[in-house]
């Protein structure tokens, strides 16, 4: 994802002072808004509650699209990987 996507992401997800609040809450470590702000990547500790925060809310940002990087391209439904 680009830092623009990712502000865009942000935004969705209720903004980056909300979703701070709440990344601090699911993960017991504070973050603040400035932090996010400052993100060019998802860090990889982060990707899963962002990915909770996205799932509740019915969006579609999961850990393959956020970095996959480090969780590989999303499966597809017959467990072949999904062509580039």
């Amino acid at each position: 994802m680009t830092r623009k996507q990712i502000k865009a992401m942000l935004n969705q997800l209720g903004g980056p002072v909300a979703v701070a609040s709440e990344l601090s809450r699911l993960s017991g470590k504070p973050i603040t808004h400035a932090a996010l702000c400052q993100w060019t990547r998802v860090p990889a500790g982060w990707v899963i509650h962002v990915e909770d925060i996205a799932n509740r809310l019915g969006l579609a940002y999961d850990r393959h699209q956020l970095r996959p990087d480090v969780f590989g391209i999303r499966p597809n439904g017959n467990g072949r990987k999904r062509a580039a």
